[in-house]
This record gives structure tokens, sequence and C-alpha cells, in this order.
């Protein structure tokens, strides 16, 4: 359901989102048939998007035999460059209420909206450990 009201921004601080974005993903690897836990994920994305504070990520893991060019993966992150520690996210405008979203992922994670510290930039580092060397770029003919 979207939103109707036109109040104003719903702002929560960046380590909040990132406290709950890595509950959600350690949820969904822990009940990956979960289909609400995917729905928040992809909210958190959604949301997180318009801040620019998440992002697609490309990979390639390893060539084999089968698979001459590699695999490619795509999944969503933390955006690396977002300010972590300062940063604010608007969570307002979305399919659902934002106060029922923040109940949502309360109730989910375990994770009350005022309860994370200021010490989030750690916690996004562990989401991007193999950062420091980029993957190869996709060749021309490669595939997804």
């Amino acid at each position: 359901m979207r939103s109707t009201t036109r109040s104003g921004p719903r702002i929560v601080s960046a380590a909040t989102f990132a406290a709950w974005w890595m509950k959600l993903v350690e949820l969904s690897e822990e009940q990956p048939d979960d289909n609400g836990i995917y729905n928040l994920i992809t909210t958190l994305y959604d949301v997180g998007r318009r801040s620019r504070a998440t992002e697609p990520h490309f990979s390639r893991e390893a060539r084999t035999p089968e698979t001459p060019l590699g695999v490619y993966r795509r999944e969503w992150r933390l955006a690396p460059d977002f300010d972590w520690i300062t940063g604010e996210i608007d969570i307002s405008g979305l399919r659902v209420e934002p106060e029922t979203l923040v109940a949502t992922l309360v109730r989910t994670t375990g994770i009350k909206e005022h309860d994370v510290g200021d010490d989030v930039e750690p916690m996004v580092e562990r989401m991007h450990p193999n950062d420091e060397h980029p993957p190869d770029p996709l060749p021309k003919n490669a595939t997804t």
C-alpha cells in the first residue's frame, strides 16, 4: 500500500539503516526461502538507492573449464563511500507508511532505531572485504 499522507520526511540514521541491512542479510542466509525478509531487503535497497546508500555490485568468480569467461554475480550492497557515521536516510515516500516499515524492521531484526552506536564503519567494511581489488570488467560478449 502506497503512503498517501503528505507529511515531512522520515529520517533514520545511516548507522541504524546499516545495522538493519546487515541483520536482514544474515537472516536471509539463515532463512533463504523467507519472502518477508527478501521483501524487506528489497525495500531497504530501494530506499538506500535514493540516498546513494545502496548500490548494485558486480563480481566475477573464478574461471573453470565449464565457464571460461567466469561466472558473474550481481548483488545489492551498502555503498562503501556513503557517510555511515553521520549520514541520514529518508525512508518516507514508499509503498508502506514509514512507521510501519520501522516497526517491521525492529520486530524482524530485533534492532531498535536508536540503539545503534556510531561505530558502524567496521560493520560496513565487513560487508566489502574484497574491495581492495575491483573485479575485472565484463568482456564485451559476456552475459550475466
